[in-house]
Parts: structure tokens; sequence; C-alpha cells
């Protein structure tokens, strides 16, 4: 709440608006995205002096690849925690 409290004067009114139009959890994802922009900026201005911002963010990017054999395997050991699942009453 304090972000929000930091960004707007009165954040209620406008979570109550989000909230009735069913779009609340897209409201949070927007605005903790810009909250982890800023900060990231912020630390850029102050303690990254050999990049420019672009090669700073792209540096920090966690680089993901998925190899299609542990892809498989997960799938494969979920679908047999699901088979073996059996749920209680």
């Amino acid at each position: 709440m304090d972000l929000l409290f930091k960004k707007y004067a009165s954040p209620f009114v406008l979570l109550d608006e989000y909230i009735s139009w069913g779009r609340f959890c897209e409201f949070i994802d927007e605005f903790i995205k810009e909250e982890n922009e800023s900060r990231k900026y912020e630390y850029w201005l102050h303690k990254v002096w050999d990049k420019s911002f672009d090669e700073f963010s792209r540096s920090i990017e966690p680089k993901q690849e998925v190899k299609k054999e542990d892809l498989e395997t997960t799938i494969s050991n979920s679908r047999n925690m699901m088979m073996n699942f059996k749920p209680t009453k």
C-alpha cells in the first residue's frame, strides 16, 4: 500500500473502480512493472557508469532457455501426479 500512497493521494477510490471493472489484477501487474522499471532506472542512474540503460536492462534480464527434454519431463511428471491424485472428502 505504501507504493500506492507514494504515487496516488487516495488510492482507495482508484482500487475500488478497478475492482468493479474486473481489471484489478491488470492494474496491479502494470503498477508492479512500472515500479520495477523505475527502480531499475534509479539503480542504473546511480550505480552503473559503463553501460547505456538499454545495455544494462538487457544484461540483467533472465535468460531462460527451456530444453525440449526438460519440458517433456515436467509434463510427464505433472501428468503422473494428477493421475495419482485422489481428492479427500
